[in-house]
This record gives C-alpha cells, sequence and structure tokens, in this order.
C-alpha cells in the first residue's frame, strides 16, 4: 500500500518517508497535532493511534483480563494528564493541544501521546462496557431516536467540525449509541451488505485515498469526471468498494491467516515451556 502510494505521489518523499509510512508512524512531530504532517499513506495518521491504544491495551489484559477496560482508560488518562500538567501546567482536550518545550528538547513524540485524541477510544470502551445493559434500559426506542437525531443535527450544522472528542467523537458517541440501543429494542436481524462493508471497511479506509487520488490525476481520461455530479460521487464509491474488497480478499484475510499461525506457534511454544 504504501509503494503503490508513493508510486501515485508527486515522488517529493524521501527513503525516511517510506519507511515511517511502512510502520505507520507520523511524519514531523514538530508539525500540528493530531496529523503531525501525512506521511504517504495519508490515512496512516489515524492509525498510530490505534496501535498505541492496542498496546496499552494489551499490557492492561496482561496485568488484569478482567478489569482491562478500566486499567487502559486509567493509563491513557494518567499519561494524558500527567503529561500535559508537567509542559503545559493546564489540561486540554482539544485536538491541537502541544506540549511548550517539548520539540525543543527533541522530544516532539510526546505530542502524540499526550494527545486528547485517545479519549475517542475511552468513549468506544465505555460504550462497550454499558452494551451488555442495554436490555435493562426500558425506554430504548425513545432513546434512540433522541440520540440519532442529536448525532444527525450535530452533523447537519457540522457542529464542532474537528477531530477529537469534542468533535467528531461527540458525534460518534451519539452515533454508535443511538444505534445500538435500536438495534437492542428491534432485535435486528443480519443484512449482508452490511456485514460486507463491515468486513472491508479496514481495507476501504486504506484504499480509497488511493482511488480519488489516481481518479484526480487521470481525471482526463475517466468520463464524467470533470463535472462534480452524483455520476462521479458514484464512480468514486464503486471504484473504492471493488478495491477494497479485492484488497480484503488478497492482502488482508491472508495477513490475518498468517497473524494466527504465528500466534498460535509462540502459544503452544510457551505451554511447552511452560510444561518444563
Amino acid at each position: 500500500m504504501v509503494l503503490i502510494a508513493y508510486i501515485l505521489s508527486d515522488n517529493s518523499f524521501t527513503f525516511w518517508n517510506i519507511i515511517r509510512s511502512a510502520f505507520l508512524l507520523h511524519n514531523n512531530y514538530s508539525g500540528n497535532p493530531p496529523f503531525f504532517e501525512y506521511n504517504i499513506l495519508y490515512p496512516a495518521w489515524s492509525m498510530t493511534y490505534e496501535i498505541y491504544f492496542y498496546i496499552i491495551f494489551a499490557i492492561s489484559m496482561k496485568l488484569s483480563h478482567k478489569y482491562r477496560v478500566m486499567t487502559t482508560t486509567l493509563i491513557l488518562v494518567f499519561i494524558t494528564l500527567i503529561l500535559q500538567l508537567f509542559y503545559n501546567s493546564s489540561f486540554s482536550i482539544y485536538e491541537n493541544v502541544q506540549l511548550h518545550g517539548a520539540i525543543e528538547k527533541g522530544l516532539g513524540f510526546l505530542n502524540f501521546i499526550a494527545s486528547p485524541l485517545m479519549f475517542n477510544f475511552k468513549a468506544g470502551m465505555a460504550i462497550y462496557t454499558i452494551h451488555d445493559k442495554m436490555h435493562l434500559i426500558k425506554a430504548k426506542g425513545l432513546l434512540s431516536f433522541v440520540f440519532i437525531n442529536v448525532f444527525l443535527c450535530m452533523y447537519l450544522y457540522n457542529y464542532h467540525y474537528k477531530h477529537g472528542i469534542y468533535g467528531f467523537g461527540l458525534w460518534a458517541i451519539f452515533l454508535i449509541t443511538g444505534s445500538l440501543l435500536y438495534e437492542a429494542r428491534y432485535q435486528l436481524t443480519n443484512f449482508a451488505p452490511l456485514i460486507i462493508l463491515g468486513d472491508i471497511s479496514y481495507s476501504l479506509y486504506l484504499v480509497h485515498p488511493l482511488v480519488m487520488h489516481l481518479m484526480a490525476a487521470n481525471h482526463e481520461s475517466i468520463p464524467m469526471y470533470e463535472k462534480n455530479s452524483p455520476a462521479k460521487f458514484l464512480m468514486i464509491v464503486s471504484t473504492s468498494l471493488v478495491a477494497a474488497y479485492l484488497l480484503h480478499h488478497f492482502v488482508e484475510l491472508p495477513a490475518i491467516k498468517l497473524g494466527k499461525i504465528v500466534i498460535n506457534y509462540f502459544h503452544k511454544r510457551n505451554k511447552l515451556l511452560t510444561a518444563k
């Protein structure tokens, strides 16, 4: 994916940019958060936060599987709070917060670790925690209606149109909670197209900027692309979906299978060592 993105780019990236992109590292921690300048693979900026979260979550599971959500939340809150108070003598939930003096000391990466963007993951864990207890809520239908309509109002008004828990994170809280309440109330059956869309969502997230870039670079050869229209939108969406489906089946699934083989190998190896 990184090589494809590099080929489609203007080739202004260095070898070091390619390496950082391959390992999903931000391009420049002296840049403006939370993006820290896009690297070759545009969506990679957000996946770095995901990897950071997964590392903390794995540590929490090792400490206590039962209290993994609470442990992860406490660790993330503690790190964000301490770093911001130490460098800034204040705390902010806005996504563009920077630690004063960190860059000058060569510690710009701490701007990433201290990012309030991690509160999005804490919100996700909170929703996960209450999901199994939603059956106890009596007014699920009414609450679902309220939550989804609050989301629609935010979306249509562009309320706090920015990344972070105070922006899109807040939108997501209302949308996801409302949708889960609706599902719990009406016991929805599986809808195959949505299942497929969910399966390829990760690949879609990665590949859609490449599709858009490729189309924009070759717009003169693509019919119906010059003018903004429903046809252009449909063309971009359908092409992205096809590309994501192929990427999912020929890259993502084999990679998942390989990962399981490696995990099982080390799991069996640890069992043998423990038995001795």
